[in-house]
């Protein structure tokens, strides 16, 4: 099985994470494209090759942001079809030999299982207050409420036919169009961690 390119896109705001972002994606084969506020009060600089920051006009709230900074990166095109994508926010992680999982399934869209850790957080509004379900990697999970963003692999050919609308659902809303569009494999034995730095989320790695 030949190995993919990887490329994880991430909507990024909290900048807390950088460091923890970097040193995780540091170990991975994938090139990291974290989208940023244009006119950030200080300046950020990557030393890092396989980091390729980009910036899109801010919004409020994050989830207008998400949808915002994914489509205009889609609209950029600076797209490789036969290459792999993903989405990653900026809190999230990923579990050991993800890509090594992936490889070994052929396919331009494939669909991994979620964990979502061990507690809610207190005091979270209830937008942010997500359960702690594991969102598995099977047909009858693509509904709105039990599928994330971060579970599509695509290829850059599908992704360039990708939108998210201006929805807090919007996430959900691409991947099931998606796969109307596209017959997606499922990897079940492949996870995101969700919320993997979120304070108080994730009692044990």
């Amino acid at each position: 099985m030949s190995h993919s390119v990887y490329h994880i896109i991430s909507p990024l705001a909290r900048f807390q994470n950088l460091p923890k972002l970097i040193e995780m994606l540091s170990v991975t084969p994938a090139i990291w494209h974290p989208i940023m506020d244009e006119g950030l009060p200080f300046t950020i600089q990557f030393h890092h090759p396989w980091i390729k920051p980009s910036f899109c006009s801010p919004a409020s709230p994050f989830w207008k942001f998400f949808a915002k900074a994914l489509n205009r990166f889609v609209d950029a095109g600076r797209i490789f079809d036969d290459h792999r994508y993903m989405i990653l926010n900026d809190d999230d992680g990923l579990e050991p030999d993800f890509f090594k999982k992936l490889d070994e399934h052929d396919g331009e869209l494939l669909i991994v299982g979620m964990k979502r850790g061990d507690k809610i957080p207190a005091g979270l509004p209830a937008e942010r207050a997500h359960g702690t379900s594991t969102l598995e990697a099977k047909p009858e999970n693509l509904e709105i409420g039990k599928v994330g963003a971060e579970q599509m692999i695509s290829s850059g050919r599908i992704l360039r036919t990708c939108h998210w609308e201006d929805n807090i659902s919007a996430d959900g809303m691409n991947i099931i169009e998606t796969c109307k569009r596209h017959k997606p494999a499922f990897v079940p034995d492949c996870y995101v961690k969700f919320n993997f730095l979120e304070e108080g989320r994730w009692l044990k790695a």
